[in-house]
């Protein structure tokens, strides 16, 4: 009765604050009986395999206990059932539903399971119990015999065929071992083996279908403190009597592996073996291509063959090894197929894709319906987002990671769109950075009073790491610690009880550790405890987020908008540079108030008649409306801080306030943001990042920036529209926003809005482009990847025609035409750029089907032919890591560096702090005029001041290059010291032993490869 009058009530409070519509959306689903879905066979081969789908299960659809039937192109089929999650009144949310089907190629099967339908007697389970805790599953061809963390395969006549074995590094002070049986029925069981030690636990699942199917997971934890290299883990698989198909001849090391290609690519990669029954049996090391680290190997000897699957493998230099942290999980995984070797690589390479009905998630989790476009820009632009999505999802040993600071309260909006539309790739890229987030982020580690928080990621103080890895802190801070509503939808979709116990033991931590007050961004931690209340009906949850409602209450000003943390603003009209200056002078930012309107409306729909809550949510998002540029999008720091970001998250809070108080200037901003973002993506087919502010543009330092403004409104914000640059890209912020954002505004206006015009976006359609920025546009299907380095003669690029997800298995046959008249052909090409200068190249991709057409645009930075030369002349080079001395601003040091891909020996990075200068004893043989050369990296533009002997000499500017670089990435560039107009400016120096400084005087980062001094004479 209680669950009936709170509805009722949210109802009627609802329509009578105006939060809440009189009729329900068009898209509301009516009440559903049935859950319909598809599964697809992508792959070219026929396969049988066993369907494995979580379905969302309607409340009130079924009241006993689910059918364990399913409908299958007509034909009703006994099925496996596991209740993953109930609903409060204890009836089932989410079940797993498994059965085995045998599909043609390419099929797609249409299925409809009814919660309530009659069901056959239930099939007996294929896991049994035998003495001293021993489990056997029976398959069509042998029994698996489940001993801790042992599998010994068992032919039909009781033979013994095979031991499969995991093996870890040796538990100290070991604890009993536990058994945990996680699903059992006649097509599959789930079986979780664990043992704690003081240094490591072992994790062991073991997963077995009724066709023979098996897939082994080990997750090892590192329990002591500080890091260190992880020890070698993984699974041995032993056949006796065993006749050998297709081994490995040597050891297949994945290093050596592109992390994009396939297992089919490479047929050493799936080893294959027949039993000694005859049954073949074939097995790979399944994530270790995505990893891009570890082995599989053979052996032959004593009438056995045996198969060893590790996660690391064997490296020349300590400094490349697989760095385990403190409280941090690392995985490894083996499939095994009794089958051909080609049948396991088409399993790997092209799993089965179940969609199902969005219907049935808008039953269970309100989502509404899927995006739903006509305009082709903007069937575009929401394709380019999801690759953008797909593409941030890293390989390697950070797999899974979305870069960036791996702000998990993202993740939830991917999860929602992959329940409207659903998309693959969605659902890979939502679990994969769920699977990332709990072995990395969330800290398992010795230290009890951090135990379940989130890290705070890219730890600077332990660099170098090894290969694409980025190492967190060890400790767990509360404003990272939030989105772990997430864990129990990836938990909902897997059944894997890892997510469940994150998602309640990162609640659980944030309980006690995090409060709104002092840190006020962490009022969006209220998204997930309601969300959590809504899926499980725990009171704990909604106590949860009234409690940081009300801490929150004690940091607001008297118009209920609110500072980073809490104390009263004086910073509101100055002029704020960068965060310190903020940190000083308390101000109203972008960045934090949208932590509140992006959170506090969850809240209202369970709290309607709190009138400060509604009335927050409202000034909030007034707030925000008002400061948001001319040309859409906010600038950071401060609200009139030079230069802007399109931010779609921000969007989101503004669609929310929408539904709460329908003003038109949300509507308005929304619409100037995603207008800006759709005619730029139309203009140069890249998603546009932001405006790059016109003082940057010019040049002008941090230094100068703080003299010519102490107020904000000393400074001429319309200049960024007539004297900026567009930047493109995306980081994680962006792109699961951008769906939603236009589904809820074309709810409102329609697309035709997106593509009218006015002065102001006129002008940032005129505008330049960051210097070396690529643009593309043509065929959505296929892209063009870019990769540059440093040569004595210019700048090599590789051209690379990448994919779609569509065209994975199309062959490609590429010609290649460039503004200056070459062709090449190949789907890799590469030219040198002798000078500086802008460039146009065409591909044509045939597919076998049609020539699929895409123009890259893009700039060349600096090279001998700006100068008259055809290479580099040979000059002084001074290797940035032979430095004689450091000194001056900050206490952050420069740190030589060995694992940076493209650079001439070592480099250096953490050159951060303003003031921090670093010195060079150079030898000069003859007196002359020199040009000064520096090699760089670095992602935004800056300088550095150069001084001989302790005399000023000039400032060097070095655009942005790109980034940092990293063992994977080279984003070199090289700058010459240049006058006032630009042009390279020669030095006088005379012969013998000089010292030469480099200093920070814009307090932004660069690694340094080599400052080398070339005769100006050539």
């Amino acid at each position: 009765m209680k669950c009936i009058r709170d509805s009722v009530a949210i109802v009627i409070m609802g329509v009578m604050l105006g939060w809440l519509p009189m009729a329900l959306p068009a898209w509301a689903s009516k009440e559903l009986k049935v859950v319909n879905f598809t599964v697809t066979n992508p792959s070219e081969i026929q396969r049988e395999a066993m369907v494995r789908v979580s379905l969302p299960i309607p409340k009130g659809s079924v009241t006993a206990g689910p059918s364990r039937a399913v409908v299958v192109q007509g034909q009703s089929l006994p099925a496996q059932v596991r209740v993953i999650t109930k609903y409060p009144d204890f009836t089932p949310r989410r079940i797993m539903l498994t059965f085995p089907y045998s599909f043609k190629p390419h099929q797609t099967i249409k299925c409809t399971y009814d919660p309530a339908a009659q069901s056959p007697p239930p099939a007996p389970s294929g896991l049994r119990h035998l003495r001293n805790g021993v489990l056997s599953f029976a398959t069509r061809l042998y029994r698996v015999v489940i001993k801790g963390d042992k599998i010994q395969l068992v032919g039909k006549h009781g033979e013994f065929l095979a031991l499969i074995n995991g093996y870890g590094p040796e538990l100290e002070n070991a604890g009993p071992a536990s058994v945990n049986v996680i699903e059992a029925g006649p097509y599959f069981a789930w079986v979780r083996w664990r043992q704690e030690g003081t240094n490591y636990t072992r994790e062991v699942d073991i997963q077995v279908d009724a066709l023979g199917g098996i897939q082994l997971t080990q997750h090892i934890l590192r329990r002591l403190r500080d890091d260190d290299w992880t020890p070698d883990f993984g699974f041995t698989v032993t056949a006796p009597q065993a006749m050998p198909v297709r081994l490995p001849q040597e050891p297949v090391y994945f290093l050596s592996f592109d992390a994009d290609e396939a297992f089919a690519q490479h047929p050493e990669l799936v080893a294959s073996l027949k039993l000694a029954d005859g049954t073949q049996l074939s097995v790979a090391n399944p994530l270790a291509l995505r990893q891009n680290r570890g082995t599989l190997e053979a052996s032959t000897e004593g009438g056995r063959i045996t198969l060893r699957a590790s996660r690391i493998q064997p490296v020349e230099e300590e400094n490349n090894n697989l760095l385990l942290q403190e409280g941090a999980w690392r995985a490894v995984r083996m499939a095994i197929r009794p089958d051909a070797p080609e049948k396991l690589a088409a399993c790997l390479d092209a799993p089965l894709e179940a969609k199902v009905d969005w219907r049935a998630f808008d039953a269970v989790y309100h989502t509404g319906p899927p995006l739903q476009v006509k305009h082709p820009v903007l069937k575009r632009l929401t394709e380019a987002f999801v690759e953008a999505m797909v593409r941030a999802s890293r390989n390697g040993d950070d797999w899974g990671t979305m870069r960036g600071l791996d702000r998990y309260n993202h993740c939830q909006y991917i999860w929602e769109d992959y329940y409207r539309t659903g998309d693959q790739r969605l659902r890979k890229v939502a679990l994969d950075w769920s699977e990332n987030y709990n072995n990395f982020s969330v800290y398992w580690g010795p230290e009890k009073k951090y135990y379940g928080g989130g890290r705070y990621p890219n730890d600077p103080h332990k660099q170098p790491w090894p290969g694409t890895f980025a190492p967190r802190y060890n400790n767990a801070v509360s404003f990272c610690t939030k989105g772990y509503q997430s864990f129990w939808l990836a938990y909902e979709e897997t059944g894997d009880p890892r997510f469940k116990y994150a998602a309640e033991q990162q609640a659980k931590w944030s309980s006690t550790n995090v409060s709104s007050m002092g840190q006020m961004r962490n009022v969006g931690m209220v998204t997930d405890y309601v969300k959590l209340y809504e899926y499980t009906g725990n009171p704990f949850y909604i106590e949860n987020a009234e409690r940081l409602w009300k801490d929150f209450q004690r940091g607001q000003g008297p118009n209920l908008v609110f500072t980073q943390s809490g104390a009263p603003p004086t910073g509101n009209d100055l002029y704020i540079f960068d965060d310190e200056y903020g940190y000083k002078y308390p101000f109203y930012k972008s960045y934090i108030v949208q932590y509140a309107t992006n959170s506090l409306p969850y809240l209202l729909k369970h709290r309607p008649e709190d009138k400060r809550l509604r009335d927050t949510i409202i000034a909030c998002n007034d707030w925000m409306a008002k400061v948001q540029t001319p040309g859409g999008g906010w600038s950071y720091p401060g609200p009139t801080t030079g230069g802007l970001g399109w931010n779609l998250e921000y969007c989101h809070g503004l669609m929310l306030g929408y539904e709460i108080a329908p003003k038109k200037a949300y509507l308005d901003a929304v619409q100037r943001e995603l207008r800006a973002i759709a005619m730029l993506f139309d203009m140069y087919g890249a998603i546009p990042g932001g405006i790059q502010a016109w003082e940057s543009v010019a040049g002008i330092s941090s230094d100068q920036l703080r003299k010519m403004y102490y107020y904000g409104s000393d400074r001429d914000r319309m200049k960024d529209f007539t004297d900026g640059r567009v930047t493109f890209g995306v980081n994680v912020d962006h792109p699961p926003y951008f769906q939603v954002v236009l589904r809820d505004y074309l709810r409102h206006r329609d697309e035709a809005s997106l593509f009218t015009r006015d002065k102001i976006l006129d002008l940032i359609l005129q505008l330049p482009t960051t210097l070396g920025t690529a643009s593309q546009s043509g065929d959505p299907l296929i892209r063009i990847e870019m990769a540059h380095s440093v040569i004595p003669e210019g700048t090599r690029v590789v051209f690379k025609v990448v994919k779609s997800w569509k065209l994975r298995n199309a062959h490609l046959r590429c010609r290649w035409e460039f503004s200056d008249g070459q062709v090449l052909s190949g789907q890799t090409v590469e030219r040198i750029f002798p000078a500086s200068g802008r460039h146009k190249v065409t591909v044509i991709a045939n597919d076998g089907q049609a020539d699929r057409v895409r123009t890259l645009s893009f700039a060349t930075r600096l090279g001998p032919g700006d100068l008259g030369l055809k290479r580099w002349p040979q000059g002084i080079r001074i290797q940035a890591e032979e430095f004689v001395a450091q000194g001056g601003g900050g206490e952050t040091e420069v740190r030589v560096r060995t694992d940076k891909l493209g650079a001439d020996g070592g480099c250096f990075s953490h050159w951060n702090d303003m003031g921090r200068w670093v010195e060079w004893n150079v030898t000069v043989p003859r007196s002359g005029d020199y040009y000064l050369l520096v090699k760089y990296a670095r992602p935004e533009d800056g300088e550095r001041t150069v001084s001989l002997d302790g005399k000023h000499v000039a400032t060097i500017r070095l655009p942005s290059s790109g980034g940092y670089g990293s063992s994977t990435e080279d984003d070199w560039a090289v700058e010459l010291l240049r006058d006032e107009q630009g042009k390279p400016q020669p030095v006088h120096i005379a012969a013998g032993t000089h010292v030469l400084r480099l200093t920070n005087v814009d307090g932004k980062g660069c690694n340094l490869d080599y400052v080398e001094l070339l005769p100006a004479g050539g």
